[in-house]
C-alpha cells in the first residue's frame, strides 16, 4: 500500500513539474537571454513593457519583427518585451514566439543607430547601421552590416537594378508638351571658324558638371544656351540630367 502511494506521489509531482514549473513566462524567456541579462545588470532601473499579439494582430507587424530579427517570420502569437532605461536612453527589444515558447530574437540598441542582436544558436552580432543599399522588390533600401533591411532609401517609379532605380524611358517632344531643347550652332560661331582659318578643336555640345549619372551630387547639364539642373520632385523622386552622344 505504501508503494502505491509513493508511486502515485511521484507521478503527481512529475505532472505538476511538467505542467507548471517548466512553463516559462515571456519575461523569463527574455531574461534568460545573455544579451538581455547583461543589459539588466548594467541598467537595473530599466522599465519593462510587455505586449501580447494574437496571430491576427501580428500580421501588420511581421515586417517590423523581420527587420529587427533579420529573418522571415509568419503570423502567430507573439510577445514583445520592450526594455527602456530612462537614465541612459538606451533600450532593448525582445520578440517571443509564444506558440512555440521560444525566443525569436533579442536586440540591444546603442547610442547611435547601431545595434547588437542575439538569436538562439548564434553568437551575438554587432550590426552597423546603413552599411549598404540594394534593391528590395522594386525600390532601393538601406541594409545594416548584418544584412537586415532598414528604411527605404529611394522610391523607384519603374523598378530597381543593382541598387539603383532604372531610368524612365526617354519621352518624345510630343509627350513632353512640345518643349524640347537642342544644341544650336549660331551663324556667328560658324563665321568665326571660317574667317580665322585656324583649326578649332571640336567642342562637346553637351556638358554635364557631375559627369553623368551621379545620383549623389547636384549638378547641371549645359547645352550652350541652356543650363538644366538635377532636382528633386514633389513625389520624392530624383530627376538626373546627363548627356548622351554629345
Amino acid at each position: 500500500m505504501m508503494k502505491n502511494y509513493l508511486v502515485f506521489g511521484l507521478a503527481l509531482t512529475l505532472v505538476v513539474f511538467l505542467s507548471g514549473c517548466l512553463s516559462l513566462d515571456p519575461e523569463a524567456l527574455a531574461f534568460a537571454n545573455p544579451l538581455i541579462k547583461q543589459f539588466m545588470e548594467e541598467y537595473p532601473n530599466a522599465q519593462i513593457q510587455v505586449t501580447y499579439y494574437t496571430a491576427i494582430q501580428s500580421i501588420p507587424i511581421l515586417e517590423n519583427i523581420a527587420s529587427e530579427c533579420g529573418k522571415n517570420v509568419s503570423a502567430k502569437e507573439y510577445y514583445m518585451i520592450k526594455i527602456d532605461d530612462p537614465d541612459s536612453g538606451l533600450k532593448a527589444v525582445v520578440w517571443i514566439d509564444w506558440e512555440n515558447r521560444r525566443l525569436e530574437c533579442a536586440v540591444k540598441y546603442g547610442t547611435g543607430e547601431d545595434k547588437s542582436i542575439s538569436k538562439p544558436g548564434e553568437p551575438i552580432k554587432t550590426c552597423k547601421s546603413h552599411a549598404e543599399f540594394k534593391c528590395y522588390g522594386d525600390h532601393v533600401f538601406w541594409f545594416d552590416s548584418c544584412g537586415h533591411k532598414q528604411e527605404k532609401k529611394e522610391y523607384c517609379q519603374q523598378s530597381c537594378e543593382l541598387g539603383f532605380c532604372k531610368e524612365k524611358e526617354r519621352k518624345t517632344c510630343g509627350e513632353m508638351g512640345g518643349y524640347c531643347v537642342y544644341p544650336v550652332l549660331t551663324a556667328a560661331s560658324i563665321t568665326g571658324m571660317i574667317i580665322t582659318g585656324q583649326p578649332i578643336a571640336a567642342q562637346p555640345v553637351c556638358i554635364d558638371s557631375d559627369n553623368g549619372k551621379n545620383y549623389y551630387e547636384k549638378g547641371h547639364v549645359f547645352t550652350g544656351e541652356s543650363k538644366l539642373w538635377d532636382h528633386c520632385n514633389d513625389d520624392g523622386t530624383l530627376t538626373e540630367k546627363y548627356c548622351t552622344e554629345d
